[in-house]
């Protein structure tokens, strides 16, 4: 990871049950080789928070019975979705196009939503 010197914003569900933080996020998050780097913890979800619900999806559930990446425990998945766009939005504008307003908008002073935890090393 310490090669990777792009600016880059890593995602995660602090209880993710699929893609364990220690073992993924976390690491990542903490050898990456960029100079603009952001974390992003939904607190209390699982891994099942980053999947389209299933009225988008339904052979999801009719198909193989998969009720469970309908829901998280924790959170809204539309609350959810619509923090993850807003977040992923402001990153790509920022980073691709220099948009200000994207960049203040990350700032840590800037992100503060109840049950996100959000690192970063952008000033």
């Amino acid at each position: 990871m310490a090669s990777l010197i792009v600016p880059t914003m890593v995602f995660t569900s602090s209880r993710d049950t699929i893609n364990i933080p220690e073992h993924g996020a976390y690491p990542i998050y903490e050898h990456l080789g960029s100079a603009v780097k952001s974390l992003v913890v939904f607190e209390g979800a699982d891994h099942p928070l980053y999947s389209d619900a299933c009225e988008v999806e339904p052979w999801v559930v009719d198909t193989f019975d998969l009720f469970w990446l309908c829901a998280d425990p924790v959170w809204d998945k539309d609350r959810a979705h619509d923090l993850i766009n807003h977040l992923i939005t402001a990153f790509l504008l920022d980073t691709l196009k220099g948009d200000e307003a994207a960049h203040a908008a990350l700032l840590a002073e800037n992100v503060s939503f109840p049950g996100i935890t959000y690192d970063t090393t952008m000033k």
